[in-house]
């Protein structure tokens, strides 16, 4: 009697436990769901990567995504810096859980200030993939422009290079007035035809520029742009979009960081350079501002000195290169021409910091046109 209790006894137990963990896996529900899968995934230096981005379907670096997963089936997408002019986008997606596997899929189409946004991906522990294409609203700077031909006899617009500079301290008027005619003459006629073709403003929001890499000759001796190697700058190094008459130019720093690596070897990028990313990081959320003006079949986009005034402190870096320069440019001149030309530039080279010290207006601009550039 006593062995029969015990057998029942231990019997009704074991249904109790059983019964009992049944009960809590219900309770539990699955380990796995979409909110479990919620926080920021990025791909920025210095943090375990955990996006997998591309922007038109090329890689894009530096960025961060935050998924927020409401239910099983829906979810909020935040993506920070990816669509032009708009920083900090949010996207409403529907998921879709992947048949025995641990991971949602989503995709779809959207309007983001404007821009028409596409976007295909997938989630899963540790990782976010997602490929996003995008298209901004119409705009006429959509289009490759070239540099216009430098001629000294045409209106400042249709020359390539345009620098207004003033300065209410009357001795130094005439160093503004130099640089002011000086420095359009030098870099629109002779430097600038030697390193840039043209500059594409795509429809997605890239800048592209056709460019060389062949040594320039400051005092236009060097190759003829017709003569040159010209090369495509890669997607998504820099990005814009506009507002009102201003335009804004996105550059995207881990981006270019990459590309100079890789252009060195894998080195290291130089302190002096990584002074002007830094820079340049302060732009890379808004963008950096320039004026617009378009005048069929021109336009020309300048900044303010406000916004390059940082820049000013890499002075002291570039003035032991100026005898290099200076050579280079006075290089196949007679004697006179020469000594003419150093009595521009050396008061130049002197007064150059005191100037921009006492300067109260300041625009450095360049003029594009939508007309090739004459040969």
């Amino acid at each position: 009697m006593k062995r029969t209790l015990s057998f029942w006894f231990l019997g009704a137990l074991c249904l109790s436990v059983l019964f009992a963990s049944c009960s809590n896996d219900k309770n539990d529900g699955p380990s796995f769901t979409a909110s479990s899968l919620n926080g920021t995934y990025s791909n920025t230096t210095g943090v375990a990567d955990t996006l997998a981005l591309t922007y038109s379907d090329m890689p894009l670096l530096g960025k961060n995504v935050t998924f927020n997963g409401i239910d099983e089936e829906n979810a909020e997408l935040t993506l920070q810096g990816i669509i032009p002019g708009a920083y900090e986008a949010k996207l409403a997606v529907s998921l879709v859980k992947k048949e025995n596997a641990e991971e949602y899929l989503f995709e779809g189409n959207t309007t983001v200030n404007g821009t028409s946004v596409n976007y295909a991906g997938s989630i899963k522990k540790g990782k976010l993939t997602i490929d996003v294409d995008a298209t901004l609203p119409s705009s006429t700077l959509v289009g490759t422009w070239s540099l216009p031909t430098y001629n000294p006899a045409q209106d400042s617009l249709t020359n390539p290079v345009f620098v207004y500079w003033e300065t209410p301290v009357d001795t130094l008027k005439q160093y503004t007035a130099l640089l002011t005619a000086y420095l359009p003459n030098l870099l629109g006629q002779n430097v600038l035809p030697q390193v840039l073709k043209n500059v594409t403003f795509q429809a997605d929001g890239n800048i592209v520029a056709s460019y060389s890499t062949d040594s320039v000759a400051i005092d236009g001796s060097g190759l003829l742009p017709a003569e040159r190697t010209w090369v495509e700058s890669p997607k998504n190094l820099c990005f814009w979009y506009t507002q009102g008459e201003t335009l804004y130019v996105i550059p995207q720093i881990e981006m270019i960081t990459a590309l100079i690596k890789a252009n060195q070897g894998g080195r290291a990028v130089s302190p002096d350079i990584e002074g002007v990313m830094a820079t340049l990081a302060r732009w890379s959320t808004t963008g950096i501002p320039l004026h617009l003006i378009q005048q069929a079949p021109y336009v020309r986009m300048y900044i303010d000195y406000e916004e390059i005034e940082p820049f000013t402190t890499l002075l002291p870096l570039i003035t032991p290169k100026l005898p290099e320069l200076i050579e280079q440019l006075t290089a196949g001149m007679d004697e006179a021409e020469a000594a003419n030309l150093m009595a521009i530039i050396n008061p130049l080279i002197n007064s150059v910091t005191k100037v921009l010290e006492y300067t109260s207006l300041l625009e450095v601009g360049l003029n594009l046109s939508s007309e090739p550039l004459a040969h």
